[in-house]
């Protein structure tokens, strides 16, 4: 179907991301993670909560073209997440 399509699609710099896993719940973060949002227009970020092995916690993804804002965001999150005493883990599967 893509390929019916190709001809109409404006080609544009690929869209990067970085993902992190954090060991705490999504609620505690939220705060932060809209003021990160607001300060960062030209990134987007996400947030997936997850409930597993009777441990919550979340995976923040930052997507943008720009390799360098993505870094500088991730840094961001990785302060405030620091500051509550909680160690992010970088997600492997960044592209």
């Amino acid at each position: 179907m893509l390929e019916s399509l190709r001809h109409s699609l404006d080609g544009g710099a690929p869209m990067r991301s970085a993902s992190l896993t954090v060991p705490m719940p999504e609620s505690a973060l939220a705060g932060d993670l809209g003021r990160i949002a607001d300060a960062a227009k030209d990134v987007q970020i996400g947030s997936y909560p997850y409930y597993r092995e009777g441990r919550v916690g979340l995976h923040v993804v930052v997507r943008s073209t720009d390799e360098k804002r993505i870094k500088q965001v991730v840094e961001d999150i990785k302060s405030v997440v620091s500051g509550f005493g909680v160690t992010p883990v970088d997600d492997p599967r960044e592209g």
